[in-house]
């Protein structure tokens, strides 16, 4: 019952609602954002239906032992034109080119909530603490929701790396508390290029929503990012997609065809899907996430966003399976899906 209590109470934490003076946009009505199509969050009234119908995944022991928690490690020096992922749980991903270290979305504490006594609980242990992690040198939040911006992780962060934090409009206040030197805010469309090290970021849509509490929603931006990370002389550049947490959309696969119709590696979220007239507006199921890395003709894709927290009605592990049965079916798809901590080398 104190759970259950707990949960409800950190669902209603409230938050102070950001003020900003951005400039109205096909997005950006002056007050709150709104998708490409215009869209916006689920009503109170729809919330309030999926958790007294909901159908909550029994979790077992014997479920929890199939997540294989590896230790990664970083004593291999990256070979000309190689880049390194190491997924470490939920959307977190450390991103490894010749000349930086990107990480995504960190989340390292237990809880996946404003109090770290109530909410959801994470269900693995973290494959690495921060201090075991590479120099960081930019980080990338997609949104202010607790899974993606987690204050007490981007904390520790900033004191032993002090990078660049990269968030979309809307956020730099809300990270105000963490004394980071460099917060930039970017409107989609928007890049941060960095010469020095051979690198572009690019903010671009999701098919998502914002809020910290009650009083906030829709008052700051979510989106993905781009990592374009530039070769050697003849190299090609490598078109990197992060999407953060986004539901399936044309608009959004037009918007990112347009400007990038060459990726190189997406990372697209797969999980958190169930129930599908709750969730798809604003998460992508295994075959959404499919179908979108086609339509973009994404070479190679890393699913993510799954088997860390229970955020929704689907298990951890019916994510991973359901995209074995997709390759199953589809043996030269290149989508695969990484045990925590787990480290791909690519070209």
């Amino acid at each position: 019952m104190k759970k259950k209590f707990g949960m409800i109470a950190a669902l209603f934490v409230t938050s102070c609602a950001p003020n900003h003076p951005y400039r109205v946009s096909d997005h950006y009505n002056g007050e709150i954002f709104t998708n490409l199509d215009g869209s916006g969050p689920k009503s109170w009234d729809q919330i309030l239906k999926w958790m007294r119908d909901r159908k909550r995944p029994i979790i077992s022991e014997t479920m929890l032992k199939q997540i294989k928690v590896l230790t990664p490690s970083f004593k291999n020096n990256l070979k000309d034109g190689e880049l390194r992922v190491t997924y470490i749980n939920h959307s977190t991903v450390l991103l490894e080119t010749e000349h930086a270290n990107i990480l995504t979305d960190p989340i390292f504490s237990n809880r996946s909530s404003p109090i770290q006594w109530a909410g959801p609980e994470r269900l693995h242990a973290v494959p690495l603490s921060i201090s075991e992690l590479p120099h960081i040198d930019i980080v990338v939040v997609s949104h202010n929701h607790y899974d993606h911006m987690d204050m007490g992780s981007l904390r520790e962060i900033v004191k032993k790396f002090d990078p660049l934090i990269i968030v979309p409009l809307g956020n730099k206040e809300l990270l105000g508390t963490i004394q980071s030197k460099i917060i930039m805010e970017l409107d989609w469309g928007q890049s941060y290029s960095d010469v020095k090290r051979n690198l572009e970021v690019t903010c671009v849509p999701a098919q998502h929503w914002s809020a910290r509490g009650m009083g906030d929603k829709n008052r700051s931006l979510w989106s993905g990012f781009m990592f374009s990370v530039g070769g050697k002389e003849g190299v090609a550049q490598k078109n990197i997609y992060f999407a953060g947490d986004t539901g399936y959309s044309e608009l959004l696969n037009e918007w990112l065809k347009k400007k990038f119709p060459k990726i190189r590696l997406a990372l697209l979220p797969i999980g958190a899907f169930e129930p599908k007239w709750f969730m798809s507006s604003h998460h992508m199921s295994p075959d959404d996430a499919v179908k979108m890395a086609d339509v973009l003709g994404v070479e190679e894709s890393i699913g993510i966003h799954f088997g860390t927290f229970a955020l929704a009605d689907d298990g951890p592990l019916e994510a991973p399976t359901r995209v074995k049965e997709i390759l199953q079916a589809r043996p030269n798809l290149k989508f695969k899906t990484m045990n925590p901590g787990e480290q791909y080398p690519f070209h």
